[in-house]
C-alpha cells in the first residue's frame, strides 16, 4: 500500500486517491491553470537527485504521447542532458516526494520550484498544449 504522505491513500486504477486530487486541484485553481491530471502510472523524467526530500525541485511538463506525463524533474544544481535523466511512474515519485503530487495536474506548459520555504507556480508557454486540442 502506498501512503504519498496524505494518510492511507491507495490509488485504484491508476486514480489518485481524493486527498492528492484535492490538493492537485487546489494548485490548479490557485494558479489559474487547468485541471489535466497524470495517472499514477505515467511515466516522469527526472534528474535521481530529487528523489531525496531535502532537494529544491524544478519541475516543467511539455506535450508527450504514450505512457510519458510529458514531466521533466530536476534539481536545483542540475547541469546534466537529457542522459542523466531517470524515468520513475509517477506513484513512486509521489512515494519518494509527496510534496510534489499537488503538481501533477497542471497542464503543459506549466512550471513549478518547490523549495523548502514555498514554491513558485507559473505558465512558461501557452502555446505548447496548443497541438495536443
Amino acid at each position: 500500500m502506498s501512503d504519498h504522505g496524505f494518510g492511507a491513500s491507495e490509488s485504484v486504477d491508476g486514480v489518485w486517491p481524493a486527498e492528492i486530487e484535492a490538493a492537485q486541484r487546489w494548485v490548479c485553481e490557485r494558479y489559474g491553470a487547468g485541471f489535466d491530471p497524470i495517472t499514477d502510472e505515467s511515466l516522469v523524467s527526472l534528474d535521481p537527485i530529487i528523489m531525496e526530500p531535502s532537494i529544491n525541485v524544478e519541475g516543467s511538463r511539455y506535450l508527450m504521447t504514450g505512457p510519458m506525463s510529458g514531466w521533466i524533474l530536476i534539481g536545483e544544481r542540475f547541469a546534466g542532458g537529457v542522459a542523466d535523466l531517470r524515468i520513475e511512474h509517477a506513484r513512486h515519485v509521489v512515494d519518494a516526494r509527496p510534496d510534489l503530487a499537488r503538481y501533477f495536474a497542471l497542464p503543459v506548459g506549466w512550471r513549478f520550484f518547490r523549495t523548502s520555504v514555498g514554491e513558485n507556480v507559473y505558465l512558461i508557454d501557452s502555446d505548447i498544449g496548443d497541438e495536443a486540442g
